[in-house]
């Protein structure tokens, strides 16, 4: 059985411009942050960053200042990266109502153990759907 938790995700929005990202890992490096998955959406003036990170409330605290700071929870689990992980996933979502409003993942090659990350309108719910279908 796959092992599904709750993580908690920080997220900022900054300005899109050079040297933002690069002032966002050098607050974490210098609080000795880790940086577990990371997530960027660029937009025209800004950009929004979601990440997983090994202390979630100090990494929102050396963030302070550089932008506006937010947490959320994600459904965290590991699954098989073979063709068709994804869409599985997506659709037994779907099928029951549940949006998946963010998703991304790590992964080392095909065939081998990945680590995914979405956030779901209903968390409880996305975790007994993708429980009773491991």
């Amino acid at each position: 059985m796959k092992r599904f938790k709750i993580a908690s995700q920080v997220n900022i929005t900054m300005p899109n411009i050079p040297g933002s990202l690069a002032r966002m890992t050098d607050a974490l490096l210098s609080c000795g942050i880790n940086i577990d998955a990371i997530c960027c959406t660029a937009g025209q003036t800004s950009s929004i960053i979601h990440m997983i990170t090994n202390d979630p409330e100090e990494a929102a605290a050396a963030l302070t200042g550089l932008g506006k700071v937010t947490h959320s929870e994600v459904l965290a689990f590991s699954r098989r990266n073979n063709k068709g992980a994804i869409h599985n996933l997506t659709r037994k979502l779907a099928g029951l109502g549940i949006n998946i409003r963010n998703v991304y993942a790590t992964t080392h090659g095909k065939g081998t153990s990945s680590m995914v990350y979405i956030v779901v309108d209903d968390i409880d719910h996305a975790i007994t759907i993708l429980k009773k279908s491991s």
